[in-house]
């Protein structure tokens, strides 16, 4: 048994062993009849000849050893005459033509062989390849497909080549555009070398294939058709859609959180990485200003340390935080916001960045201090009114009964100063109670026109009476707007700002005002040298009855507020960072 080119057995050509036998067997029963040996030793050429059907190249070499011995044989078995030596050369002549044809029909089968094994190798390359190559003709028929092409068409290569590429393997809706772009190609030299379209696979599903084209030519130059490898991209074309439809997900899904809450993104540090648009606005920072710095940038100081230490300690340890905090934009307001934190966690477990979602609850907030207040107010309103009846009136007549008595007393009685300072004790008590009743009960405006300035210079007058104010030094300065306010409340609101200013300075010191008006509105700005107002009890200056003093009914600027808003104005403080306090308040012209 032979083997083939591609090292695969190959079996005996029976038919064509027993074909050579026999003529070999036949020309020798001739050659004996025949001395000289003319024609008949050509005759074995035939059995030579028939090496070129056989699968292995060793066999006319073997025909070749076998007609030689039958010629020699053959020479001493025929019949002995007088040109024996003829006969002898005639042989021998016939030998050597065998042994030449023998040799020549092994080199032409070593070199079929070694063309098939070529082929054979370049087929394997192509089968083996991860690209379909296919060939087609200048009509578009199939000359060739590697075996990946035909497993992308579900199908074996014999089947596809011969066949129409473009009435079998396109799709009924791109076979006319892609028939024509063939056409075109082969006809100008050049065209398209790149270009993706689907092909029909056995079973009628389709597969989009990304072609890489060239032309085939002969030597002449003239274009025989086109050769293109072609990549199935299906998967990956899906990929990018579905890649294309997640992202814009995203995209959708971040623009309607951008819409509507607050977002920032900071690395394990606190670092801020990303803010959106809302962040920006509610803050009244620029992104740039907030980009690189922590959450610091918007603290209030409201919070405790350990409020935000608890904060850090549930996502530090991939936990999800939710609260209320109270934040300060880069105006001073202040703002409410309900957050939000969930920490992005690697495959360890372990965050490596925090997202901040949060909702603006400002109005929420005040609101609920708006209602805690109309709340306390209506219990003061029923306090007001058991004070009014069960202690104002018998107040009244104490005094009244111990001024009778303090006027009957001898002028140097030691008796004497004891009813006067007890009679200075109720004054102050009445004040208390008076302070109480107009917080609780408020009056109603009676507005007039108001001129600013005068009215500011004379409640200035009112507080230079007080001897614990004589070192408070007060300058005026501004427009002179006219508004229409009542003029005692108001008078009787700025008093109180100036009595808590000259308390904080001491009794000594200056204080500024200030008055603008403009677009519709009369802002005064009153504002003293004192310490400031400590960060702790900032939110809480207006809330009724909380005080810092050792005597104080922590009534005053809740009061004062309280009328400034009767009047459609607003009233704010704050605290510069190089001290003292600003006092703010907002009056409408009309």
């Amino acid at each position: 048994m032979t083997r083939g080119p591609s090292g695969t057995p190959l079996a005996p050509d029976r038919g064509l062993l027993l074909l050579a036998m026999a003529l070999t067997v036949v020309i020798f029963a001739v050659s004996l009849r025949v001395p000289l040996e003319i024609a008949v030793g050509s005759l074995y050429l035939i059995v030579v000849l028939l090496g070129l059907r056989a699968a292995s190249d060793r066999f006319s070499l073997v025909a070749a050893g076998v007609v030689t011995t039958l010629m020699v044989v053959s020479a001493f078995l025929a019949p002995v005459e007088a040109h024996r030596t003829a006969g002898l050369v005639n042989r021998a002549l016939s030998i050597v033509v065998v042994w030449i044809t023998a040799g020549l029909v092994r080199q032409y089968k070593r070199a079929q062989h070694a063309a098939s094994a070529q082929v054979d190798r370049t087929q394997r390359y192509l089968d083996v390849a991860g690209v379909i190559l296919l060939a087609l003709d200048r009509a578009g028929t199939v000359q060739m497909i590697n075996r990946q092409g035909a497993t992308v068409l579900s199908r074996h290569e014999d089947t596809i080549v011969g066949l129409n590429w473009f009435d079998h393997f396109v799709p009924e809706r791109q076979r006319d555009m892609l028939r024509q772009l063939h056409a075109d190609i082969t006809r100008t030299g050049g065209g398209v070398e790149y270009f993706e379209n689907p092909v029909l696979r056995a079973d009628g599903t389709e597969r989009l294939i990304a072609w890489h084209n060239t032309l085939l030519q002969d030597e002449d130059g003239q274009t025989l058709g086109t050769l293109s490898s072609g990549t199935d991209v299906t998967e990956e074309r899906e990929a990018t859609r579905r890649l294309r439809m997640s992202t814009k997900d995203l995209e959708d899904l971040k623009y309607a959180l951008d819409q509507s809450a607050i977002v920032a993104i900071t690395d394990v540090r606190g670092a801020i990485k990303y803010v959106n648009d809302k962040f920006c606005e509610i803050s009244k920072y620029s992104r740039s200003e907030l980009l690189g710095q922590d959450h610091r940038i918007v603290n209030s100081g409201y919070h405790p340390k350990e409020f935000f230490r608890g904060l850090w300690q549930t996502i530090a340890n991939g936990g999800i935080w939710r609260g209320e905090i109270r934040n300060r934009a880069k105006d001073g307001a202040i703002y409410w916001v309900d957050t939000t934190i969930v920490p992005f966690l690697d495959e360890r477990g372990k965050p490596y960045q925090y997202m901040a979602i949060r909702n603006d609850i400002t109005e929420r907030k005040r609101a609920e201090a708006l209602l805690r207040e109309q709340t306390t107010l209506a219990r003061l309103g029923e306090m007001a009114a058991v004070v009014a009846h069960e202690v104002k009136n018998p107040l009244a007549g104490i005094r009244g009964v111990l001024q009778v008595i303090g006027a009957r007393m001898p002028a140097d009685s030691r008796d004497r100063a004891i009813v006067s300072d007890v009679q200075e004790r109720l004054d102050v008590l009445n004040d208390l109670l008076q302070d109480l009743l107009l917080f609780a009960r408020p009056k109603e405006p009676k507005t007039a026109p108001v001129a600013v300035i005068r009215l500011i210079e004379d409640t200035v007058h009112q507080l230079k009476r007080d001897p614990g104010m004589f070192g408070v030094e007060v300058a005026v300065r501004g427009d002179n707007p006219v508004v229409q306010a009542d003029a005692g409340q108001l008078q009787r609101a700025l008093l109180n700002l100036l009595i808590n200013a000259g308390q904080a300075m001491q009794g000594a010191g200056r204080i500024e005002i200030t008055v603008d008006a403009a677009d519709g509105a009369c802002r005064i700005s009153l504002g003293d040298s004192g310490p400031g107002i400590p960060a702790e009890v900032r939110e809480r200056i207006f809330e009724p009855f909380f005080t810092t003093k050792h005597r104080g009914t922590g009534l005053g600027l809740p009061t004062s507020r309280r009328i400034v808003e009767r009047h459609g104005g607003t009233l704010a403080l704050d605290s510069p960072a190089g001290g003292g306090t600003v006092v703010r308040i907002v009056l409408p012209m009309r």
